[in-house]
């Protein structure tokens, strides 16, 4: 059922409120799910919101009832409710108030969005209507970015029925940049997340982890430290948003919405969707003998492409802390991949000159410092042969022998 309708405040929303109940401000609303309109006349109103740096909302929980018979919220008491949520949206008609009370009568269904700028205060909503996205899917594998703050983004794994039937197991990586200051390769910084869905849910908690002391292809193996844990939402197959929050001292917190790098290849709303044998190719991949640093790889026969990122090291970043982290992106050239094709020749990127989480100017700058081979030897093998020229690994030369990081998906052909 889709919700639609707006609200407005006495003036615009104050900056970086967290879960703040904004119901006294509120003047007036109108809110439709197509059958019942709910206005500004009807008796009780319950709001709290998110918001951002500037005051735009980032999250909301809406809800706006009529009772039409009886007291209202007493036993038996008879009414009408319409919400919009985090967890999606409800639109009830003639229910009846119980022993405790008239507001956990029914879970949220969809999905939602809120859209409009913070002036003069008044705001739209709508939800998607038709059910957010099934999560245990492989579809949902693959780059995801904000286009504003372009040059950092998120990988993403999905593992359908792992963490139980209807619920995925979701694995990623977070290539960014330090917060406190703009550099070069010593301010890259770089996260794993890891997470399972609930049947029906259209979001996953995480946590946040850090791994350093390690050196570039080479022990020792690392192991991570929780450094936070946040959310990671998917609005449909090409939309998402991942909200974090760091437990690390730094006080970093924030949204940050996403959209698909590159075209989607098997997702559906409702995570029936055929394999593709390329695509299968996608996932992590590590060697066992550095363990802590590995690879994601896209292989994206619709756009087409293959997308490497590159989680490692300094070549001597064993005692350099978080500033021995490094990354690297690699492609290939844009061509129709051939059937049955495994193996693949891309150019490496080294990215620097960002700031985490923040759109600057001029932005972060991807730089040519090498060449790579990936080839799949099978769905569970493959091998990485690279040969850096310049950038912060330049003379650096050699293969990784790679193992599948979790089982291989159907429709991965050998």
């Amino acid at each position: 059922m889709r919700v639609t309708g707006e609200f407005t405040v006495a003036s615009p929303l104050a900056p970086n409120l967290l879960n703040q109940d904004i119901a006294a401000q509120i003047t007036s609303f109108s809110f439709t799910d197509g059958v019942q309109i709910l206005s500004s006349s009807d008796s009780y109103r319950s709001a709290t919101v998110s918001t951002d740096a500037q005051g735009n909302i980032t999250s909301a929980s809406l809800q706006f009832t009529k009772f039409t018979s009886g007291a209202p919220f007493a036993t038996g008491t008879w009414f009408n409710r319409i919400g919009v949520s985090a967890g999606g949206s409800l639109g009830l008609v003639n229910a009846q108030c119980g022993g405790n009370s008239c507001l956990d009568v029914l879970a949220f269904l969809n999905a939602y969005s809120i859209g409009a700028s913070n002036v003069p205060g008044t705001w739209t909503t709508s939800s998607a209507g038709g059910g957010a996205v099934n999560l245990n899917q492989r579809g949902l594998t693959g780059s995801w970015f904000q286009p504003a703050t372009a040059g950092q983004g998120i990988e993403v794994e999905a593992f359908p029925d792992l963490s139980g039937p209807g619920s995925a197991y979701l694995f990623g990586s977070w290539f960014t940049f330090d917060h406190t200051a703009i550099g070069g390769a010593e301010r890259q910084r770089w996260y794993t997340f890891d997470g399972q869905t609930s049947p029906g849910e259209g979001k996953a908690s995480i946590l946040l982890y850090r791994n350093t002391g390690g050196n570039f292809d080479a022990p020792p193996a690392t192991d991570s430290t929780t450094v936070g844990a946040g959310t990671l939402e998917f609005a449909d197959c090409s939309s998402a948003k991942l909200t974090y929050a760091f437990t690390d001292g730094s006080g970093r917190a924030g949204t940050i919405p996403l959209t698909r790098l590159t075209q989607n290849v098997t997702c559906t709303a409702a995570g029936t969707a055929a394999t593709n044998e390329f695509y299968a190719l996608s996932g992590n991949w590590y060697s066992a003998a550095t363990s802590g640093q590995g690879i994601t790889v896209e292989v994206n026969p619709l756009t087409p492409i293959v997308f490497v990122t590159w989680y490692t090291y300094a070549p001597n970043g064993q005692a350099a802390g978080s500033s021995g982290q490094r990354w690297f992106t690699a492609e290939s050239a844009q061509t129709p991949f051939a059937p049955g094709q495994r193996t693949f020749q891309l150019i490496l990127y080294e990215t620097v000159g960002g700031l985490f989480d923040a759109a600057i100017t001029p932005p972060p700058v991807a730089t040519v410092v090498g060449t790579a081979t990936i080839a799949f030897s099978s769905c569970t093998t493959a091998q990485l042969a690279y040969n850096f020229t310049g950038g912060s690994s330049a003379g650096r030369s050699g293969t990784i022998a790679l193992s599948r990081l979790g089982p291989a998906p159907a429709g991965c052909v050998p």
